[in-house]
């Protein structure tokens, strides 16, 4: 059997190979433990994590896998004995590659999620400390909360066995199954107790809010997360490609007060229009422009730049001395307007958001409801006033992370998906990841039909309902994949029409679709998925369904990515049992469109079209789109890195003021006063001798800026005085006022500590606007063609400076105008 895992060249086949001696191991200790019982098993394991696992990491590469294929053994046997899962050879295969920090494809299917908890218990045994409670963290991640749970229960009576303490992080979640696994919810002290778990199942969502939350904390006390140690990323395509350009955002709502807009600078026509709502000025503005004459449209990374044009158009709008007063206003406008015409050429209702109760909500790429994100300022406001809503409050960003920089946080990545090749690249490249294909168990079965197309949708629908009721007669069960929740409940009501009873699986029931999509092999079942809902659930067969053909999947239109239709045809045919799948396509494909075939319309009849010419046409788009996706995921890294830098920097600064005691403070207060002290603008050098105005700015700026009492340079002193004299003297000065502060108040430490962590939070939500301000003009000036991104860098890390000087300057501001009674 190995000769097969090992005979061939794909990808990662060196990992492979390393671990075909190993494996052999494991199953050879395995055999010799069939008449041993469960707690012998667990007795072993905890020898182990307390004898030899502690000294690992200086053991030799034998040493090491004698260790490791001890350690598979017996999880192997206590996984047949207590879950009544005997791991496959190729599951070992699986565990040990994420283990060592590799991504791992595997078919559906096949048993990753085994594969998974055998990696983390590897982790936790060779890596916790026995002394202590809380030492490793292991981070297990699936794509939506549901899914974690349902994992989470899944694995529960293997971790409880070997004394492994699970909990899973949500706010939709009951534990209505075992009281062994430990559910948070939104309380802090809740989500804390969860996080000190062993093992912590999650959404990825929730991890990077939960990081970005324990940032804007006062207390050290209240921060929920441990260190970040090994994190396992189930879907891994889903989180990092999918949704890998996405940034994770918080943020405060503004009161009108605070909103840089001067009523006074504007006329009344502007003021009615812009002031009161800036939203619906931008979207009159946009609102009979064209494409190409006022903005460009690019339609592979889904943005628009308007045109230097357009402001001739405007200008017919407004009269001579509006238009002067708007052009002030202009850099502000022009990514409102930008976002307006966004949401009018790409967002569309049921594919990209859903409107409940009077709400916009974002969907995924799988026509989930995002429950805790939001689409941006001007986007969200935009798609608002479509559906005749009220514009929202106006938000101020106060912490952002892409997804990509908070995984990168971790000491160890891994992950699985099963269709993730493709992707190794990218991987590669950005996380340093290798890609490692395990082999299947199984003979592929499944029958990929030909893609079918048709001049209009109409003919599309009316052969599909053929084929449906054709397949529906005989009992054999259908799966139909639709781009949009709308065309899922059109199909519905059709097949419904014509006497087929079915099952939608689309946003609105997004919580129900576990339980839906694993019925969808049942005799008879019909069940239509909107844009791949109810992935990560096995699909079943029902009794005699092999001998009818399987489960047949029908997509309807294809997928942008290849990768997409890869998942939908591996619905069908698991475990190598019978399955089928085919493309029906028309007209309304974005993807043919683009492929610049529609010249075939014209000759295709009622029953479709198969032609091999097309299909390879629509695959050559996939993979410019592919291309261009990676891209624009690039460049969203490209610019976050440069933002990582200073946000790691302002998060090692706050949790300094944030965990430090009273002498840590006065170390903190000190460096503050010498920062401050150096930037006072004096003509002379550090090192040169002062001049009469160098000291008149200093003691300026004591008395008269710092608000302190009245102090005079010494004039004994003034007999040419260094420039490092005058700084050592403010600094003593400054230093003085501050001791008064703690001679009134047994608060001291507290006091400083709180205004400092006040100025950092205030400062950086300011910083993350003008960086987005920057992104901004980055196209509006389409430096594009220029050194764009070395701009933005020298830009951001001026601003920071900027920025550091201003939280320093403001604390210290702060200190010496308190009076305490």
């Amino acid at each position: 059997m190995f000769g097969k895992f090992f005979g061939n060249r794909e990808p990662g086949y060196k990992i492979l190979k390393k671990y075909a001696p190993l494996v052999k191991e494991v199953l050879k200790k395995r055999s010799l433990l069939a008449k041993r019982s469960a707690s012998y098993c667990v007795e072993q394991l905890e020898k182990i994590r307390r004898g030899k696992a502690q000294q690992y990491t200086n053991m030799t590469r034998v040493q090491k896998e004698a260790v490791l294929s001890h350690i598979l053994a017996f999880v192997c046997h206590l996984s047949k004995d207590i879950l009544g899962l005997s791991p496959k050879e190729t599951q070992v295969i699986a565990s040990l590659a994420m283990y060592d920090g590799h991504v791992i494809e595997m078919n559906n299917g096949e048993g990753k999620t085994l594969a998974a908890a055998i990696a983390a218990i590897l982790h936790y045994i060779i890596h916790s400390n026995p002394e202590e409670t809380t030492n490793c963290s292991i981070h297990i991640v699936t794509a939506h909360e549901f899914l974690a749970k349902r994992d989470a229960f899944l694995m529960e009576p293997l971790y409880t066995a070997i004394n492994i303490t699970i909990s899973v992080i949500g706010s939709s979640i009951e534990n209505n199954h075992s009281d062994n696994v430990f559910i948070s919810n939104y309380d802090d002290e809740n989500k804390k107790k969860a996080y000190r778990n062993d093992i912590v199942y999650s959404s990825a969502t929730n991890l990077c809010f939960d990081f970005l939350k324990d940032n804007l904390k006062f207390y050290k006390e209240q921060v929920c997360q441990r260190s970040l140690d090994f994190i396992i990323l189930d879907e891994i395509d889903f989180i990092l490609i999918d949704n890998g350009g996405s940034l994770h955002t918080i943020s405060n709502h503004i009161n009108n007060s605070e909103q840089n807009i001067n009523k006074a600078t504007f006329s009344s026509r502007i003021h009615k229009i812009f002031h009161n709502d800036k939203y619906t000025f931008a979207a009159l503005l946009v609102k009979n422009m064209r494409p190409d004459d006022h903005y460009n449209i690019n339609f592979e990374d889904k943005s628009i730049l308007i045109k230097s044009a357009s402001l001739k158009y405007i200008g017919k709008k407004l009269k001579g001395e509006e238009l002067l007063l708007f052009s002030d206003m202009l850099s502000g406008l022009i990514p409102l307007m930008e976002k307006t015409l966004v949401a009018k050429h790409f967002y569309k209702e049921g594919e990209n958001y859903s409107v409940q109760s009077g709400q916009i909500l974002p969907l995924d790429e799988n026509g989930r409801i995002l429950d805790d994100q939001e689409f941006p300022d001007g986007l969200r406001q935009a798609l608002e006033l479509r559906h005749g809503f009220s514009s929202s409050a106006e938000s101020k960003v106060v912490a952002r992370i892409s997804i990509q920089h908070y995984f990168m946080k971790y000491t160890k990545m891994a992950g699985m998906s099963g269709t993730i090749k493709e992707y190794e690249d990218e991987l590669r490249e950005i996380y340093g990841a290798q890609v490692v294909c395990i082999p299947s168990c199984f003979i592929k079965s499944r029958e990929d039909l030909p893609d079918k197309i048709f001049a209009s949708e109409k003919e599309l629908l009316a052969a599909l309902m053929r084929d449906v009721k054709k397949r529906f007669n005989r009992g054999q069960p259908v799966l139909i994949n639709t781009q949009t929740g709308t065309s899922a409940e059109r199909i519905s009501m059709y097949l419904a029409n014509c006497g087929i009873a079915n099952k939608v699986l689309d946003a609105k029931n997004h919580r129900e679709e576990s339980a839906i999509i694993a019925q969808a092999g049942q005799l008879k079942a019909v069940t239509i998925s909107a844009m791949m809902a109810g992935r990560g659930t096995d699909i079943r067969l029902g009794e005699g369904v092999e001998k009818l053909g399987g489960l047949h999947v029908i997509g309807v239109q294809r997928n942008e990515e290849a990768r997409s239709d890869r998942q939908l045809r591996g619905r069908a045919g698991r475990h190598g049992k019978p399955g089928s799948s085919q493309f029906y396509i028309s007209n309304g494909c974005d993807l043919l469109k683009r492929a610049r075939v529609t010249n075939v319309l014209r000759i295709i009849d009622d029953n479709g079209l198969e032609s091999r010419a097309v299909t390879r046409a629509l695959s050559r788009v996939q993979k410019k789109v592919r291309r261009v996706k990676f891209e624009n995921r690039k460049k969203v890294y490209e610019m976050d890195s440069i933002l990582n830098g200073m946000r790691n920097r302002i998060y090692v600064l706050r949790k300094l003021a944030m965990d430090a005691d009273s002498e840590g403070v006065d170390v903190l207060l000190d460096r503050i006063i010498k920062n401050v002290v150096r930037r006072i603008e004096r003509p002379s050098s550090q090192d040169a001798k002062a001049s009469l105005s160098d000291i008149k700015n200093i003691e300026d700026f004591i008395n008269d800026e710092l608000g302190a009492k009245s102090y005079n340079f010494p004039s004994s002193a003034y007999n040419s005085p260094n420039v490092s004299d005058l700084n050592e003297w403010a600094c003593s000065v400054l230093t003085a006022e501050c001791e008064l502060l703690r001679e009134k108040s047994d608060y001291y430490a507290e006091i400083i500590r709180y205004f400092l962590i006040a100025s950092i939070d205030q400062s950086w939500a300011s910083y993350l606007q003008s960086e987005e301000q920057l992104k901004s003009e980055m196209s509006w000036q389409q430096l594009g063609a220029s050194d764009a991104m070395g701009w933005f860098a020298s830009m951001s890390e001026r601003l920071f400076e900027e920025m550091l000087a201003d939280v320093e300057r403001s604390t210290l501001t702060t200190l010496l105008h308190l009076r305490i009674e």
